[in-house]
């Protein structure tokens, strides 16, 4: 039997306009992070030292940092586990569950495939799509877990996350510390022994890895801003760098303890707005208080010590306050479409997250364009790119609103149906 015969994919008249319209504000908040990325340094966390308030950088970088980061991508990822029960809970004959397989197993290896391109040809070091596909592979085996036992999982994955993180970042801040004994012996015209003199090696090397030196950054611009070849040859270094290292191992465990919940929450009848407004502005409000506490206790004690490595104890506190974010930020997206769920806003949302993967590869795309294109990388300020980012959110807006009018589907989601369901998927509605 073909498995088209048992599975197809969500009709427009099947999918939760909730869930469209949490993908795409996220979609949306996404942009607002990584675009720091696209258009400015790579190799630096924060932008240039020294920190100030008056500064454009350090403006939106707390911004970002306090209301944005790591909080829009984990609400992404919550949908990308409620798109999975959707996908798998609509077949119920016999042959159903070795079909789905398929069909899921193919759309997370085409996951993985538009996350290659989106690194190698799109020049997008940071894709999350690539990643998103390898969760999906081993994420498919949970669908029938009981959802405690899915938290359960969660919880532990982002606490096993979290301590490598705390560890590394204590390994850096005793280097340092190490570093400076050894320092101050020097200038005391002490014999530097050998151990001491390594101390001192690998303290700099940490120091460049927070505050990279000026001629690291001269080589990255260099590498960016010198045509296609160079830039898609420091992208591939980039991400495979990230990808198969400590960071790719790191992404893909916040991502299944995210995904894991948005299965909890699509089956609690949360994720899909469901539940009263009542409800939503409760969890905006417990969600909040608790995320942006604890995140402002954080830059507190990174401002405090200059964003020192010598700092750690911070990295204990970003997964712990990433998740009441998320999950206040969902709450009041969630209470405001329902008092307005028939409205213009909610509509456009709608429309940009029903595209969201097509908009996700048209925001590197379009970026590309603009910093690599018309040679802009390193052009503007923090609040350059943030406008420019408006920009993009007006062109995917209207582009999507026009295209739904016309197809089922965006263009980059009719060829993942094409490829999960293995034929040609109709276009036009």
């Amino acid at each position: 039997m073909s498995p088209l015969t048992v599975s197809k994919p969500v009709g427009r008249s099947e999918r939760m306009a909730a869930l469209d319209v949490l993908r795409g504000v996220a979609l949306c908040g996404i942009l607002l992070v990584h675009i720091h990325a696209m258009g400015q340094s790579w190799i630096r966390d924060w932008p240039p030292f020294p920190p100030s308030l008056w500064k454009p950088d350090w403006q939106i970088y707390l911004i970002n940092q306090v209301f944005l980061e790591g909080a829009m991508r984990g609400l992404f990822t919550l949908l990308f586990g409620a798109g999975l029960l959707l996908m798998t809970a609509r077949d119920h004959s016999p042959e159903a569950p070795i079909q789905v397989a398929d069909i899921y197993l193919r759309r997370s290896i085409g996951l993985m495939g538009f996350g290659i391109l989106n690194a190698v040809v799109l020049l997008y070091p940071g894709d999350i799509l690539f990643f998103y596909g390898v969760c999906g592979l081993i994420l498919f085996t949970f669908r029938h877990v009981k959802s405690r036992f899915l938290v359960a999982i969660s919880m532990g994955l982002l606490v096993a996350v979290t301590a490598p993180q705390a560890l590394l970042a204590w390994r850096d801040a005793h280097h340092v510390h190490q570093g400076d004994v050894a320092l101050a012996a020097q200038e005391r015209r002490a014999i530097v022994t050998p151990d001491q003199q390594h101390a001192i090696e690998a303290r700099q090397t940490t120091l460049d890895t927070y505050n990279p030196r000026p001629d690291q950054l001269a080589r990255e611009t260099k590498a960016r801003r010198g045509g296609w070849l160079t830039a898609t040859l420091w992208s591939i270094e980039s991400w495979s760098g990230g990808a198969f290292g400590l960071p790719g191992a790191v992404m893909i465990s916040q991502s299944l303890a995210y995904m894991m919940l948005g299965m909890v929450l699509l089956r609690s009848n949360v994720l899909n707005g469901m539940q009263s407004s009542r409800f939503y502005f409760s969890l905006a409000a417990g969600g909040y208080l608790l995320g942006m506490a604890m995140r402002g206790l954080r830059l507190w004690l990174l401002w405090r010590a200059d964003f020192s490595p010598l700092v750690w104890q911070p990295t204990l506190i970003y997964e712990l306050a990433r998740l009441p974010l998320t999950l206040g930020h969902m709450g009041l997206i969630l209470a405001l479409w329902r008092l307005h769920r028939d409205g213009w806003v909610s509509k456009i949302f709608a429309a940009l997250g029903q595209m969201a993967l097509t908009n996700y590869l048209g925001q590197t795309l379009l970026t590309s364009l603009v910093f690599y294109g018309l040679s802009l990388y390193d052009g503007f300020n923090a609040y350059g790119l943030w406008l420019i980012s408006l920009g993009i959110w007006v062109m995917q807006a209207m582009f999507s609103l026009w295209w739904l009018n016309r197809y089922r589907f965006g263009p980059v989601e009719w060829m993942l149906r094409s490829i999960a369901y293995g034929v040609r998927q109709p276009m036009r509605r």
